[in-house]
């Protein structure tokens, strides 16, 4: 049983509740690993990567988008390692992880915040 409070607005978890989204997330993600999978790994596709990441911090939580950071930020310095021996050296994926999380992170950060400022001005107006 789950109880409904003041600060929840569904008594079901979120994962029942946005499981569309996070589908269409995964779905996206995997398409985006494809591409970068079959296509030169020089390119970076982090913006592409940024999409799912983007779609679910707006509409489901930032729970969810960080996530999927963390996947799009191990798997495509993965793809890289696997493409091209310039790119198998622990320090290069380490630095492409972390860079690429904190690119990530900051976009769904930023429009987590979006998100409950638009949240907010909605419950004042009603």
């Amino acid at each position: 049983d789950y109880k409904v409070t003041g600060v929840q607005t569904c008594a079901l978890p979120i994962s029942q509740r946005h499981w569309q989204t996070i589908l269409v997330a995964t779905l996206l993600f995997g398409v985006v690993t494809v591409i970068h999978f079959h296509s030169n790994p020089h390119l970076m596709l982090i913006l592409f990567y940024g999409i799912p990441c983007a779609l679910l911090a707006l509409v489901v939580n930032t729970r969810w988008a960080t996530l999927f950071v963390l996947a799009s930020s191990f798997i495509a310095p993965m793809i890289q390692y696997d493409g091209d021996a310039d790119y198998r050296s622990t320090g290069v994926f380490l630095w492409n992880f972390f860079t690429r999380f904190i690119l990530l992170e900051i976009l769904i950060l930023t429009l987590g915040r979006i998100r409950l400022e638009f949240s907010r001005q909605e419950n004042q107006e009603k």
